[in-house]
This record gives C-alpha cells, structure tokens and sequence, in this order.
C-alpha cells in the first residue's frame, strides 16, 4: 500500500468521525432553509480539532478492504500529444491528401479539416 492512498484513506476516516462528532455536539444549533436543507455551523475549536489530528490510530486501517488499497493497473500505451510526437521520431505529420486517390478528394479534404479544428497536431 502506498503512502499517498494511506493519508488519504486516514484523511478522510478522520474527516467523517471528527464531522460526526460536531453534528452530535451542536445537534440543536442547525438553522432551517426550506423544508430539507439544514445548515450547521461550526465553532473555531470544533474546526481546529479537525487540524490537530494528524496522527493516526494504531490498527485504524484493519478495517478497509484490500479492494480500496490496491492500486489499478494501467493498460495499453502513454497518451498525450508530446509522447506521440516523440514516438513517431523523424516521420512528420504529413496531411493524408497527399497520398489519395483523386476520386476521394472529397473525403480527404473534410478529413482534414476535422483534423484541423480537433486534433493539436495538425494546428
């Protein structure tokens, strides 16, 4: 498991049991807008004790499934435009309508205007 999932695994453990803590403590302070909605305010302390906790329980992370730890595993090739570039080295981006037939000179041509306005590497 790595570091950066535990933090936030720990992060958010501590966000939902600090947050039902002030709900419990200022059960009576919420303020009514319409019939469903209810806003709670938070005082400075109960804020600040959200801060505090940095340090996590021993044995807090017993209880997440391994399926939320594991990390997914990437699939197929890089993306991006620069990653592309590279990869095709020295063959520029040649317009396909200089290797068509005449008879599909329509196709090409709107082709390439797609090409133009959707893809970076033809702009």
């Amino acid at each position: 498991m790595t570091m950066g999932k535990r933090t936030a695994v720990l992060f958010l453990l501590m966000l939902i049991t600090s947050s039902i803590r002030c709900l419990q403590s200022e059960a009576n302070a919420g303020i009514a807008v319409g019939s469903e909605q209810v806003l709670r305010p938070y005082d400075r302390e109960c804020l600040l004790s959200l801060r505090r906790r940095a340090a996590p329980e021993p044995g807090l992370l017993d209880y997440v499934p391994e399926e939320l730890l594991k990390r997914p595993r990437k699939r197929g090739r890089r993306g991006g435009i620069k990653h592309r570039l590279r990869r095709r080295c020295n063959t520029p981006p040649l317009p396909s309508i200089l290797f068509s037939n005449v008879r599909s000179l329509r196709n090409k041509v709107e082709e390439l205007r797609l090409n133009t306005r959707i893809l970076n590497e033809y702009r």
